[in-house]
């Protein structure tokens, strides 16, 4: 026996399991490594007062912590480029699975214009990448772009969720 069901109760299951899937998406990429061991230690040489802010950022929300060492897998440079669009850039190196060592370069030609707040969205935005999170969507630290991260200097939901699923 074949059952003829309504457009409306069609409209309304369908439109239930939009709703009720909505809390259920995420919009967080991952780079495709992670660190093997926890604490990941690093260097910053850079000065900036924020980079301390950012890192804590993240330890207060990830398993994957971070810890200030002179023998460091994580370094964090100043640089001074006109000729490049970016204000934080992340370099790594790893072996398939798990990261080995990165760089992150904050360039100066930018950040001395920005504000406190916009500085520590940008290195911890790079320190995010180092946790293994790739760009994601606005409304997120891990956005591609510093105006569309506004006034974000610390991980929000969808962050967390990305380095959730990484270190559990």
């Amino acid at each position: 026996m074949v059952r003829v069901v309504s457009k409306n109760v069609l409209c309304f299951t369908i439109s239930a399991l939009v709703i009720l899937n909505v809390g259920l998406t995420s919009s967080y990429t991952l780079i495709g490594l992670r660190w093997q061991y926890s604490p990941v230690t690093y260097l910053s040489y850079s000065g900036y007062t924020e980079s301390l802010s950012a890192v804590e950022s993240w330890n207060a929300v990830s398993n994957c912590k971070f810890r200030a060492d002179y023998v460091h897998a994580v370094s964090e440079y100043r640089t001074y480029r006109s000729d490049v669009a970016w204000d934080g850039l992340t370099t790594w190196t790893g072996n398939g699975q798990y990261f080995t060592s990165a760089l992150i370069y904050l360039n100066d030609y930018y950040l001395q214009n920005y504000n406190s707040i916009v500085r520590q969205g940008v290195i911890a935005h790079e320190y995010g990448h180092v946790q293994g999170l790739g760009h994601s969507v606005p409304g997120t630290l891990m956005v591609a772009y510093t105006d569309q991260r506004g006034s974000i200097c610390t991980p929000q939901e969808d962050d967390i969720n990305g380095v959730r699923y990484l270190y559990g």
